[in-house]
């Protein structure tokens, strides 16, 4: 610490990175949310750093605004996000999923949270689950996507491309606007 400054505690942690291309876009409803109030969706990947286990948010939807026809079932825009910034690339890593409003004078509450994974959030949506928050409320994944192809992929995977070059050095070429050249075009 420095001198005459009060001293803190700095904790540095760090992991192997996975080299994981693909990206996982969802979008999810809430049940249970509180009527006008406005209300987010936070996920956040999960670190078991020497017995505790810590949480670091990585997306976040935008708030869904309050008003006097604000559904307690609120679709959340898509939330776009990569694996490896998600859970390392490991789908068995435990992600964290909260609802959070937001109350004037008091500021951001969390409704209710539930700790999952990648293939267990897909599964319920195959089932057409409700997963269960703590608190009584629930949210349900309407859409997901996990992507990760690239052009390179493709070429790699066995993909032929077909190109063909050619070159005219013929004085054949008159003007275009000339009924005699090769390349005249009528309106017509």
């Amino acid at each position: 610490s420095l001198s005459g400054a009060s001293g803190g505690e700095l904790l540095v942690s760090a992991e192997e990175v996975v080299e994981c291309r693909y990206s996982m876009r969802m979008m999810c409803r809430a049940f249970g949310a509180v009527q006008n109030e406005p209300s987010y969706l936070l996920v956040s990947r999960t670190d078991n750093l020497d017995g505790s286990e810590r949480k670091t948010p990585v997306a976040k939807t935008a708030l869904i605004p309050a008003s006097p026809v604000t559904s307690p079932s609120p679709i959340f825009p898509p939330i776009d996000v990569s694996l490896q910034r998600l859970c390392n690339g490991d789908l068995t890593r435990p992600v964290l999923l909260e609802l959070f409003t937001v109350r004037l004078g008091i500021g951001h509450i969390c409704l209710g949270a539930v700790r999952t994974t990648i293939p267990a959030l897909i599964e319920s949506y195959h089932n057409k689950e409700r997963i269960p928050l703590s608190g009584g409320r629930a949210i349900q994944l309407l859409f997901y996507n996990v992507d990760g192809r690239s052009f390179l992929d493709y070429i790699a995977g066995g993909c032929q491309i077909s190109m063909q070059v050619a070159i005219d050095f013929t004085k054949s070429n008159k003007d275009p606007r000339n009924p005699l050249s090769l390349h005249f075009s009528t309106q017509t």
